[in-house]
């Protein structure tokens, strides 16, 4: 779980070149890769979580992975970029439940950021589904039991 968090590091420094390519020229500041690397590693939180039991120390990369990509989709959309975003983000929401709340805030991101690719958006989030479908029928059998407890 050390090289995931490794790996973190690397994928924040290009996660924030992308970002900085979506800020217009007449206001684009010095590139805000270098810092967001460096608090990414120097941040001991990655190493932390990585010798977690859970699968926290798979969804931070994975979640830089995604902003990464989004950034990269966001400045010309295309249908492969689409579908790897979808296969990442469900590869997070297996790692655990709790990150499908980044992919809502993900969405909210996309929806500020370019409002005119929420169409293209919505199918990232129905490919997103399907490939969770398996996920939900394990997710609803478990919660049927815990409810039960209550």
């Amino acid at each position: 779980m050390t090289l995931f968090a490794t790996l973190g590091a690397a994928i924040t420094y290009q996660a924030g070149l992308a970002l900085n390519q979506l800020i217009p020229d007449d206001t684009r500041r010095n590139s805000i890769a270098i810092p967001a690397m460096l608090v990414w590693a120097v941040a001991a939180y990655g190493i932390f979580s990585g010798v977690d039991v859970r699968a926290y120390g798979l969804i931070l990369p994975l979640g830089m992975l995604t902003f990464w990509l989004i950034a990269r989709w966001l400045r010309r959309p295309t249908r492969r970029m689409e579908i790897i975003i979808a296969v990442v983000i469900a590869a997070m929401i297996y790692a655990s439940y709790t990150s499908l709340a980044y992919a809502v805030l993900m969405s909210f991101a996309v929806l500020v950021l370019r409002p005119r690719q929420i169409v293209r958006w919505i199918g990232v989030a129905a490919l997103t589904i399907i490939l969770c479908l398996p996920l939900a029928q394990r997710f609803l059998s478990v919660a049927g039991k815990r409810f039960m407890v209550m």
